[in-house]
């Protein structure tokens, strides 16, 4: 019997649910898959601001994401 992996099962490969993310949505599953946000809450980190909105760890996710959406678009170019 085939086992699937849960992470893939949302993937559709037929051409529907086209986005301009460049995969950031797949990324994005793949490190909560991994329990990243967990990890990073684990990191203390040093935060001066007052009334903060989103948390270190919520930036660094995002800023991971952005990352590899960039270097995809460069890699184009």
């Amino acid at each position: 019997m085939i086992q699937t992996n849960s992470l893939f099962d949302k993937i559709n490969f037929n051409g529907g649910n086209l986005s301009s993310d460049g995969g950031s949505i797949l990324l994005s599953q793949f490190l909560e898959k991994i329990n990243l946000k967990k990890l990073l809450d684990s990191i203390s980190f040093v935060d001066l601001r007052h009334l903060p909105v989103y948390s270190n760890t919520n930036i660094l996710f995002q800023q991971i994401i952005y990352w590899d959406i960039m270097t995809s678009l460069i890699r184009k170019y």
